[in-house]
């Protein structure tokens, strides 16, 4: 589940030449790092979050494909 904490406009800033593919592993990637951080509690379905943090944590991993020549028309 998403934390009320994402900011959704600062994820739009930084994802300008992100495909639709490379904003699902971004989703997948921030996904996956709070999983790890909740690694071994008791209730983890029903306790973690997938917060700001972890989607700014997550584009240091996944970059764009796209790049500004293959926006021009």
């Amino acid at each position: 589940m998403a934390a009320s904490n994402i900011d959704i406009d600062e994820l739009s800033r930084r994802t300008e030449y992100f495909s639709g593919a490379d904003l699902k592993n971004l989703c997948l990637e921030a996904g996956l790092i709070a999983l790890r951080e909740n690694l071994g509690m008791e209730n983890i379905c029903s306790s973690f979050l997938v917060t700001n943090d972890h989607f700014v944590q997550a584009l240091n991993i996944v970059k764009p494909s796209l790049t500004e020549s293959h926006l021009e028309v």
